[in-house]
């Protein structure tokens, strides 16, 4: 290596750091080209291989150079040795190549994936030709079946609206029918002389009494067969009431699965004195029912008769008690004492009603 001369300053760039701690082992091209030298120290720290410094001669010998600066990156000089050890990573990343060997049997396998693949796709080829010619075979075949399916279609519309007039046909005569059917249900005789449009029993059956009593609620149930608008319920009385007290008639109504034990609904209400004998209506606004639902009757006479009227009723007799009100059907004509007041529901079943025995003529239309 050329001397240096004392106060001249050089260009080198970092290989790797030396030994000691602040000292890098640098190539300067204008001294020692091709060859590393140093380890030199460093006035700047953290330096990094490949980093272009200055060095400054503050001597007479090579050994009085000095890294004095860090210079701005320069395209690198390929005309150079590195060394392996220079580019880091770079050891690592060679033993950790494949060996020639490992290479070959890579080769061998993917050439007999790919023969395979070959061969696979050269059998598919000559389905998917087999498949193309049962395809056009069967367009042809599908194009006789839309030009069908085009008459067919004309036909069917043609149906359609001989369909249309004769389901307008049929729900006329399901109408008529239903009408015959629930008017044959309701062909009584209670019906076609007084209209009585549902009752507890026939007016010919009400051959006894009985005397109510104030504050003491009075229920009939039954369920409707025929779509009816509501508005009056009828009641006999066979011995009047002193004067002070009325009596309120109550439409209630159950939609629900068990609606035969309620809970029922108030629907409508109307009052009624009772100051004369026979039978008596009570008012109420129209109450809407379906074929299907379940209705009860309420009487409830309010706190103030000096003397209780007495309404017509049904012969009492024991041995019916199973056939009237049997458990399975539950309560259909019961009692409660104390009501002072129309309740807004009503569930004959909760145990607060007693079952009567001898039933009451009640009747709505």
């Amino acid at each position: 290596m050329t001397a240096p001369a004392y106060g001249y300053a050089h260009r080198g760039r970092v290989l790797r750091a030396g030994s000691a701690e602040g000292h890098y082992v640098v190539h300067i091209p204008a001294l020692a080209p091709g060859c590393a030298s140093g380890p030199f120290q460093s006035t700047v720290r953290d330096l990094q291989p490949g980093d272009n410094v200055l060095l400054t001669q503050v001597g007479l010998t090579s050994g009085d150079l000095v890294i004095t600066g860090r210079l701005p990156e320069r395209p690198p000089d390929f005309t150079l040795p590195i060394a392996i050890s220079d580019v880091s990573g770079l050891q690592a990343a060679l033993d950790d190549r494949a060996t020639d060997a490992e290479l070959a049997a890579v080769n061998t396998a993917l050439t007999a994936s790919i023969l395979t693949e070959h061969n696979t796709n050269v059998t598919q080829d000559g389905r998917l030709t087999a498949v193309e010619g049962v395809n056009t075979t069967q367009n042809t075949r599908l194009d006789g079946i839309d030009t069908l399916n085009t008459t067919q279609n004309t036909r069917l519309t043609a149906v359609e609206g001989v369909n249309t007039t004769q389901d307008a046909s049929i729900t006329s005569l399901n109408t008529s029918v239903t009408d015959l059917l629930a008017w044959e249900v309701y062909q009584a005789h209670d019906r076609d002389v007084y209209g009585d449009a549902l009752s507890s029993f026939p007016r010919m059956f009400a051959t006894n009494s009985r005397t109510l009593v104030n504050q003491a609620a009075y229920i009939f149930r039954t369920r409707v067969r025929k779509p009816a608008s509501l508005t009056q319920i009828r009641m006999a009385v066979v011995t009047t009431a002193g004067i002070g007290g009325s009596t309120t008639g109550a439409v209630y109504k159950s939609l629900s699965a068990t609606g035969a034990n309620g809970p029922y609904s108030l629907m409508n209400s109307g009052t009624n004195a009772l100051s004369a004998t026979g039978r008596q209506n009570f008012t109420v606004a129209s109450s809407s029912f379906v074929r299907g639902d379940w209705l009860l009757i309420l009487l409830l006479l309010n706190n103030g008769y000096t003397t209780l009227p007495k309404m017509a009723t049904a012969q009492n007799n024991v041995a019916d008690a199973s056939i009237l009100n049997p458990t399975s059907a539950g309560v259909v004509f019961g009692t409660k004492v104390g009501v002072t007041s129309v309740p807004a529901t009503i569930s004959p079943n909760d145990g607060t009603w007693t079952a009567e025995l001898n039933p009451w003529w009640l009747a709505v239309t």
